[in-house]
């Protein structure tokens, strides 16, 4: 036991002021009334609230956080035993706008306020429970205990939150992910009452990442990279319960560029002899590809054959056998969400040969005219026609067509076809007797 001297200095309107001083006798958790040494009687009450320990006087100052869920009940403990003798007030609210939940004197039934008669109650150890709480019960409430033995008095602060079983959460997206942009996410949990959101990108939390903010119920690429593909969640926690949102995957775009289309092959092809496979490569991400010919899409059945690879983006087109219809031009087109691109167009040195051997006719289209016929049509390239007639030459590509007059100096004339396709040279000749027949057809054979 040791003793405790406090001086004191009081002042009243209409007293003057003056040094007061008490004497207490100290024990561990105990102070011992005091003798007050002369003193003047004051109107009024001076309150003092000591919190005695080991000697020492503190004032008793703590907020205490109460969990509850909407519309059960919520308990407010008292964290220290109650004395012999104890009055009990518990309050809501603050800054001049308290109400007194309820009362109770040691010995008496607990009085309370008419708003929460019927929803409350208040146990012999002090607790206070509170009934089907609403959002509105949120707030401070205060616990004073008073041990009327002593004089000493006890407060307690608590703050209540008031929260739902969380429903899961939808995340949404607030943008196309392109590459390069900003870009949200967006933890919708409707009107719940949410005190923590965590973002997570393949089950491993995202917020501490470089180009990633969190803000509560929001995620900010800033920006966003084709790194950022995943799938996605996010989990929102209150203090009585959690809820993950369904598993969203979302790729992030690139944007096409650089389609470039190219040909196994710069040498020439033969319609109906060879093969060819053209080439389409692109820049970006989750890329389309797709082949045109003249203008009109290429469908993936014989003698087309289409194959597609997605890193690097890339088709390939095999043509097999050639015709002289694929020739080109050929192009093809790249596309995603974002944009599309069509390549260069590229054309096939393809060549075929003329359509049968080399003909030569001869008719007479009126009574006095004789028309003459070098054909050899449908080569790639253009096979080369030469027409003999009565030893003129004439030559040009394809057919030659000649008009002559009917005299005696016809019969007896020969007509000689010549023609050539890249090396290959064919011939057929026409004999004019006597009289003259006016409707003639040689016979084509190949010239060694």
């Amino acid at each position: 036991m040791f003793q405790l001297r406090v001086s004191w200095r009081l002042y009243a309107p209409e007293h003057k002021t003056r040094q007061t001083t008490r004497s207490y006798l100290v024990q561990r958790h105990k102070v011992l009334l005091p003798i007050m040494e002369r003193a003047p009687r004051l109107p009024f009450m001076l309150p003092l609230i000591l919190l005695v320990a080991s000697g020492i006087v503190t004032p008793v100052v703590s907020m205490f956080p109460v969990n509850g869920r909407l519309g059960y009940s919520v308990d407010f403990d008292i964290p220290v035993p109650l004395p012999t003798e104890h009055r009990i007030y518990w309050n809501f609210g603050h800054a001049g706008q308290v109400t007194v939940i309820t009362k109770l004197a040691s010995g008496d039934n607990p009085m309370y306020h008419p708003l929460y008669r019927g929803r409350c109650q208040l146990f012999n150890n002090g607790t206070l429970r509170l009934n089907n709480i609403s959002y509105a019960d949120q707030g401070t409430y205060k616990l004073k205990l008073f041990n009327p033995s002593n004089f000493t008095s006890y407060i307690q602060d608590y703050r209540l939150g008031v929260y739902e079983i969380l429903s899961t959460p939808v995340l949404r997206s607030t943008g196309r992910l392109v590459t390069g942009t900003n870009v949200t996410l967006q933890c919708d949990a409707g009107v719940q009452n949410v005190t923590t959101y965590t973002f997570y990108r393949d089950q491993t939390p995202i917020c501490s990442e470089p180009n990633v903010i969190c803000r509560g119920s929001s995620l900010y690429f800033t920006p966003i990279s084709e790194n950022d593909s995943g799938s996605y969640t996010c989990n929102i926690q209150n203090p009585i319960s959690n809820s993950t949102s369904h598993p969203t995957q979302w790729t992030v775009y690139t944007a096409v560029s650089g389609v470039t289309l190219t040909s196994n092959t710069s040498e020439e092809l033969w319609a109906g002899q060879d093969s060819a496979s053209l080439h389409c490569t692109a820049q970006g991400s989750a890329i389309n590809l797709s082949w045109s010919l003249n203008g009109n899409p290429v469908s993936p059945n014989p003698p087309y054959y289409i194959t597609q690879s997605g890193s690097p983006p890339k088709s390939t087109l095999t043509i097999s056998p050639l015709s002289k219809y694929d020739n080109g031009p050929f192009t093809c087109t790249a596309s995603n969400i974002v944009n599309s691109e069509t390549s260069n167009e590229l054309n096939l040195d393809l060549k075929w040969y003329p359509e049968g051997n080399i003909a030569c006719t001869a008719q007479a289209n009126d009574e006095n005219m004789l028309q003459l016929d070098c054909s050899w049509p449908g080569g790639q390239p253009a096979a080369n026609v030469t027409m003999i007639f009565n030893n003129i030459e004439e030559a040009g590509q394809n057919e030659i067509t000649k008009n002559v007059a009917l005299s005696q100096s016809t019969e007896k004339s020969n007509l000689t076809c010549v023609g050539d396709h890249l090396g290959n040279t064919f011939a057929c000749s026409l004999i004019f007797g006597t009289p003259l027949d006016l409707q003639q057809t040689g016979k084509s054979e190949a010239v060694p």
